[in-house]
C-alpha cells in the first residue's frame, strides 16, 4: 500500500508542478511509476503526462499494445469494465461521461429543428447506437456483440472521425449559446412605452410597468442576476464600482428569463439586475436547475453535471424556479435594469437605479402568466448526471488483458 501510495504521489508531483527540468522528470519516472501511467491512467491524464514527456513513441506504443490486445479479445474483458474501456480508448473519457455528453448533443438536436436538419441520419443512428451501448447494464452487456461496435469505431477511427462527439457538442453549445446571444440583440422591452418617474429627495429613478403594450412586452428574454445590495450600490459612480467588484471573477452565474413572472426573485435585502447584452462572454455551463457550479472552479471542457443547450423556448419551459448559466467574465456586463418583484420598489431599489442609472421593470401580473416548469428534471435524474473526473482508472489494463508486465520497459 505504501508503496502503492508513493507511486501515486510521483505521478502527481509530475502533473501538478511545472517547469521540472530533465533531472527531476527522471528522478520521477522509475520502472514503478512508468507501469503505473501507462496501465492505470485515464485517456486524457496519459496524454497530458505524454505531453509533458515530449511524446515519447515508445511508451505511447507500449499503451497502444495494451489497448489493442484488449480489443481484440473484447468479449473476454470483465464485463464490469467493458464500457469504460471502449470509452477511454475511443472517445479519451469515461463511458459515463460520453454517454452525459451523447444525451445533451440528442436532446438538443431534438429540441432545435434546424439543427436536426443539418445533421446525417447516419450520424444519429451512430449517437442513438452509442447512447444505447453505453446505457446498458453488466446483464444486458452479456447479449450485446461487441466485435459489432469496435468494427464501426475502427472505422470512425480510419476515418479521422472519433472526435465527432466532441465537435457535435461544441456545435450545440454553441447553437445555444448564439439563440440566447440574438435573442437579446432583438429584446427592445422598453422600446413603444412611457416611463414614470420616481422621485427621491430631487433626483428621479425610471420605472417601467410592463403590459404587455407591445410586441416588445409580449414576448422577450433577458439574463438576471440577484446580488446583495452592497454599500457601493447606493453611491454616486456605482457603475464604476459595479465594474470593479466584478472584473476579476473569471465567470458569473446567470439566469435566463421570458415574458412569465418567476418567484426566485430578490428579498428584501437583495436585488435583481436584468442584462440583454452578454458581449463576446462565452458560455460555460447550462442547466434548467440549480448546476452547483459555485462549488467547483470552473474552466473549459469541465463539466460537473450534463448541460442543456436546448432551444429557448424550451429551455425555459423545463426551467424549474430558476436555472443557471454561467458564463466566462472576460468582459464584465453591465445591467441594463432592475426587475422589481413588487409593483411599489423599495426604497433601496430606487437608490440603486438613481445610482447606477439603470432603469426599474416590474411585470404587471394582470398580464404575465407566473411560471410553471413542465417536465422539469428530477432530483432522481439529477443525482445520476454527475460527470467523473479521477486521474485514474478504476481499473488495471494489465488484469484485463494477456499483455505481459514485463513487456513494459
Amino acid at each position: 500500500m505504501e508503496e502503492k501510495i508513493e507511486i501515486i504521489r510521483k505521478v502527481n508531483k509530475l502533473l501538478i508542478i511545472e517547469d521540472l527540468d530533465e533531472k527531476e522528470i527522471n528522478d520521477i519516472l522509475s520502472d514503478d511509476v512508468i507501469i503505473y501511467i501507462i496501465t492505470k491512467t485515464n485517456a486524457k491524464t496519459f496524454e497530458k503526462i505524454m505531453n509533458i514527456l515530449n511524446y515519447p513513441d515508445k511508451l505511447i506504443q507500449q499503451r497502444k499494445d495494451i489497448e489493442n490486445d484488449l480489443l481484440n479479445d473484447i468479449n473476454n474483458v470483465d464485463k464490469n469494465y467493458v464500457q469504460d474501456l471502449i470509452s477511454q480508448i475511443y472517445f479519451k473519457d469515461y463511458a459515463k461521461n460520453t454517454l452525459l455528453n451523447i444525451e445533451t448533443i440528442i436532446e438538443t438536436i431534438n429540441s432545435k429543428k434546424d439543427l436536426k436538419e443539418m445533421i446525417n441520419d447516419n450520424i444519429l443512428k451512430l449517437l442513438n447506437n452509442l447512447k444505447y451501448f453505453f446505457s446498458l447494464n453488466i446483464n444486458e452487456l452479456n447479449n450485446y456483440d461487441l466485435n459489432d461496435l469496435i468494427l464501426i469505431l475502427n472505422e470512425l477511427r480510419i476515418q479521422n472521425k472519433l472526435d465527432i462527439i466532441d465537435k457535435l457538442f461544441s456545435l450545440v453549445q454553441k447553437s445555444f449559446y448564439l439563440e440566447m446571444k440574438n435573442s437579446f440583440n432583438k429584446s427592445k422591452i422598453l422600446n413603444g412605452i412611457n416611463y414614470e418617474e420616481i422621485n427621491l429627495n430631487g433626483r428621479c429613478a425610471k420605472y417601467y410597468k410592463l403590459q404587455c403594450q407591445t410586441e416588445n412586452q409580449k414576448q422577450f428574454y433577458l439574463l438576471t442576476r440577484t446580488n446583495k445590495i452592497e454599500d457601493y450600490m447606493l453611491k454616486d459612480n456605482a457603475k464604476k464600482e459595479y465594474i470593479k467588484a466584478f472584473e476579476n471573477k473569471k465567470y458569473l452565474s446567470y439566469s435566463l428569463i421570458d415574458n412569465h413572472i418567476y418567484d426566485s426573485f430578490s428579498s428584501k435585502d437583495r436585488i435583481t439586475f436584468g442584462y440583454d447584452d452578454i458581449k463576446n462572454n462565452y458560455i460555460m455551463s447550462s442547466n434548467t436547475h440549480d448546476g452547483q457550479t459555485n462549488q467547483y472552479a470552473l474552466k473549459d471542457n469541465f463539466y460537473v453535471i450534463k448541460q442543456q443547450y436546448l432551444s429557448l423556448k424550451d429551455f425555459l419551459i423545463k426551467t424549474d424556479k430558476y436555472n443557471e448559466i454561467v458564463l466566462k467574465n472576460d468582459i464584465p456586463i453591465l445591467p441594463s435594469y432592475i426587475i422589481s418583484n413588487t409593483e411599489i420598489p423599495s426604497r433601496k431599489i430606487i437608490e440603486v437605479s438613481i445610482n447606477m442609472n439603470i432603469p426599474i421593470i416590474y411585470l404587471d401580473p394582470n398580464y404575465y402568466d407566473i411560471h410553471i416548469p413542465v417536465n422539469p428534471v428530477s432530483n432522481e435524474e439529477r443525482n445520476t448526471n454527475w460527470y467523473n473526473h479521477f486521474n485514474y482508472l478504476e481499473y488495471d489494463l494489465l488484469k484485463l488483458c494477456n499483455f505481459k508486465k514485463n513487456n513494459i520497459k
